[in-house]
């Protein structure tokens, strides 16, 4: 199933499938080690929303502000 970064919940894990060219810093995002075909999981959520905290497959740990998240097209895995 097809979302967006930005509406996955706490706990889920997602495989990125691919960002929007709206983002702005996909070079810092693929720069950091996110690209697309990763598994991620949502490790923590602001109490406003924003940052997502997420960590890879590889245990780096980013954040990324919602607005960016919604960029980022991901699939939930089962």
């Amino acid at each position: 199933m097809m979302t967006i970064l930005s509406k996955v919940k706490k706990g889920l894990k997602v495989k990125v499938h691919s960002f929007d060219s709206g983002l702005d810093i996909k070079p810092a995002v693929i720069g950091m080690g996110l690209l697309p075909g990763d598994e991620i999981t949502i490790i923590s959520e602001s109490f406003l929303g924003s940052p997502l905290t997420i960590r890879g497959t590889s245990g780096q740990t980013l954040a990324l502000r919602k607005s960016e998240a919604s960029l980022i097209n991901v699939e939930i895995v089962k």
